[in-house]
């Protein structure tokens, strides 16, 4: 019902979708560090063809509050968190974070496209002996930063098909991998009133997102002993 646009949450609740005005970063925070400092707003989540999670948002300056119900000592007690925060100071951040089946190590494609004439776009780039090159024109798109010892791990994501994906869908965007997130940003955000906006989240989630999750439903990382774990 792109003629709800207009309206988000209309949108939403005509879609099936959740929506809330304003809440806290995905559970996983990071977004490449500094852009957690802020606030979600507009944010709509949804259940893929997979199966898998996903959501939408904007990380900017705001208020949210969360109310938890928790346990102390026995009794019930209810814990009400509320934060006020300006905007990060990279300026808008919109995001689309896809859930995976498996916590993976932590990476992040830089886009070149994105770039400014010198330096990175993202606020807070990883250490330059962290990045890892990869083969063909890969790297004349993106940036491949991998902890130190997880090259081989990277590799097993990061194949042909995918990095393909990558650059025909989502070229223009930062990207993470952060636990069991892969976050696709775009500094300024996104304009979530376009209907061409959501056709490209469409895209992204059933071509880019099925690729990822298949890439990464059997990985384990070989340093813990019990795949259980999912560590």
């Amino acid at each position: 019902r792109f003629d709800l646009l207009g309206d988000l949450p209309q949108f939403a609740a005509a879609n099936g979708l959740g929506y809330e005005a304003s809440g806290f970063p995905p559970a996983t925070t990071g977004l490449f560090e500094a852009a957690a400092e802020g606030m979600v707003r507009d944010r709509i989540s949804g259940t893929g063809v997979t199966g898998h999670a996903w959501e939408i948002g904007e990380l900017a300056g705001g208020a949210a509050h969360r109310v938890e119900q928790k346990e102390f000592f026995g009794l019930p007690v209810t814990v009400t968190t509320s934060v006020s925060l300006p905007t990060p100071a990279s300026g808008p951040t919109g995001y689309l974070a896809i859930t995976l089946p498996r916590r993976m190590p932590h990476m992040i494609l830089d886009a070149r496209g994105n770039d400014p004439m010198f330096g990175s776009s993202l606020p807070r780039p990883p250490a330059l002996d962290q990045h890892l090159s990869l083969e063909g024109d890969f790297d004349s798109h993106f940036r491949l930063f991998v902890p130190s010892g997880y090259e081989r791990d990277a590799l097993y994501v990061f194949t042909p098909d995918l990095m393909a994906l990558l650059i025909d869908e989502a070229g223009d965007f930062d990207v993470e991998i952060r636990d069991d997130r892969l976050i696709v940003c775009a500094r300024g955000g996104f304009r979530l009133h376009d209907p061409a906006t959501w056709a490209r989240f469409d895209r992204i989630l059933t071509v880019v997102g099925a690729k990822a999750l298949d890439r990464t439903d059997l990985y384990a990382d070989e340093r813990m002993r019990n795949r259980a774990a999912n560590v």
